[in-house]
């Protein structure tokens, strides 16, 4: 028994070290061809280390302490962590538009009392390609109900005003 225990034990341990080799070999396939595409490109490289501040200290800081008519977040994968810094008793946004669909910040939303809604094509008015949308929109109370029922597509196309066709160039 016990000798079964450490063949397990050294399978688990070999699967971890070919794990991290490939990933090792992934990351350095990923700056190589990071850094071909720079010189193919004439660009350059650069890692810019900024400092990470909370919505409130940025709301501070513009004097924005008031509701916000819409906040728009699109920041890689960190928008469960700026909306949990922000202080939605002291600036609660009346609209929110969110990159992609994380449940966790559906979830945050939801208990801070916002719902999602399909909101305006901004992208096709705008003549962008969009195969769906990018963003989930919310907004609280008697907002979002009101959101969902809005015709978006006849207020960004007034009456006789042409739709922008949605083409894609390769």
């Amino acid at each position: 028994l016990l000798c079964c225990f450490f063949v397990f034990v050294l399978f688990f341990c070999l699967l971890f070290v070919c794990f991290c080799f490939l990933f090792f070999v992934f990351v350095v396939f990923l700056l190589t061809a990071a850094r071909e595409f720079a010189t193919a490109s004439r660009a350059r490289l650069s890692v810019d280390v900024v400092p990470v501040r909370s919505m409130a200290s940025l709301l501070a800081e513009a004097d924005l302490a008031r509701p916000l008519a819409w906040l728009v977040l699109d920041i890689e994968g960190g928008e469960l962590s700026a909306l949990r810094s922000l202080d939605f008793a002291a600036a609660p946004p009346r609209f929110l538009s969110i990159e992609g669909s994380d449940p966790d910040v559906r979830r945050l939303l939801a208990e801070r009392g916002y719902h999602s809604f399909l909101g305006p094509p901004l992208a096709a008015a705008a003549g962008l390609p969009v195969l769906e949308p990018l963003d989930t929109w919310y907004a609280s109370g008697a907002d979002a109900v009101q959101a969902s029922r809005r015709d978006w597509a006849a207020e960004l196309y007034p009456l006789g005003q042409a739709k922008p066709a949605l083409r894609y160039v390769l």
